[in-house]
């Protein structure tokens, strides 16, 4: 076994993750909700077409929050259930995501210097995710005694 990401275990790290990436993802439905809300107030003003930009950011930020509440789940599952699969799915997805992020921050920081730090964080957050959950899937992978168990919660 090589060197461990995390301070405790591989599983118990996994789970944390699951939990922060759930709090993050219902804060951010809250937002995006708020913002949907507010483009709508502004579609009979003066400004509909800045309404109907700010809708259609909400609309999007809403899916990505689902999405990110959906893999959350998969991952709580994946490190309940020592599933590597589940952790194989959060991870291809995650990567998706990661790369997408990766592009819009590029994006962003070349169309204004100086914006993007809080993004910045989010993708080196993202990337110690990463490397915890792949060290919990090899884990899952080496280790006979730690086979997924299907179903759940069966030896």
């Amino acid at each position: 076994m090589g060197f461990s990401p995390c301070c405790c275990s591989l599983q118990a790290g996994t789970k944390a993750i699951a939990i922060f990436e759930l709090v993050i993802g219902v804060l951010l439905t809250i937002l995006s909700l708020i913002v949907l809300i507010a483009g709508a107030g502004s579609l009979g003003g003066d400004d509909a077409e800045a309404g109907g930009a700010v809708i259609a950011i909400g609309i999007i930020l809403l899916i990505v929050c689902i999405l990110r509440i959906a893999l959350a789940a998969v991952l709580w599952q994946a490190a309940r259930d020592l599933n590597e699969r589940k952790a194989r799915t959060w991870l291809i997805i995650t990567g998706i995501l990661f790369a997408i992020h990766i592009i819009s921050f590029i994006v962003v920081v070349a169309k204004s210097p100086g914006v993007g730090a809080s993004s910045g964080i989010s993708l080196v957050l993202t990337a110690y995710f990463i490397w915890v959950v792949i060290a919990f899937r090899n884990e899952i992978v080496d280790d006979p005694n730690s086979a997924p168990r299907y179903p759940p919660n069966q030896s």
